[in-house]
């Protein structure tokens, strides 16, 4: 799928993803890297930190990991705040996963097609260049 999803694809990936394993993100309150994660584990979701300069503290209720790899329980969805040249990087790792995830959502301002085409073809939703918290609000709503 490389058109832009439709808002009830978008919803139904949302509503699906209760585990998110966050690459790339920040213990910086101020970033996007963190208060998208803990807006989405303030609605509900289970969130795991995923940078090596995190390992082995805690962020959004979970501790917080070097890797992927690393992850101990299935997650629905990787939510990326990395730079788009470095995406084809996490592929593998990505594709590694056991079970993979349902989707790879890349933040705003990120985007990088070869990644996601190849994401893809192994059968992963992938949603580009969008802010999960938005669509979130959007679609879902927020909590109280």
């Amino acid at each position: 799928m490389s058109a832009e999803p439709s808002p009830e694809h978008l919803r139904a990936l949302i509503l699906a993803s209760q585990t998110i394993a966050v690459l790339g993100a920040h213990a910086d309150r101020g970033r996007a890297a963190h208060y998208v994660p803990a807006y989405m584990a303030e609605n509900g979701c289970r969130v795991v930190a995923v940078n090596p300069t995190l390992a082995g503290g805690g962020l959004f209720g979970e501790p917080a990991l070097a890797r992927l790899a690393e992850l101990s329980a299935p997650v629905d969805m990787v939510l990326v705040f990395r730079r788009s040249e470095c995406l084809m990087d996490h592929v593998p790792e990505i594709l590694a996963m056991a079970p993979r995830p349902a989707v790879v959502w890349f933040q705003l301002g990120i985007r990088n097609d070869g990644a996601a085409a190849a994401l893809r073809a192994a059968g992963i939703d992938v949603v580009q260049d969008r802010c999960l918290m938005v669509d979130h609000r959007r679609l879902v709503g927020a909590r109280g």
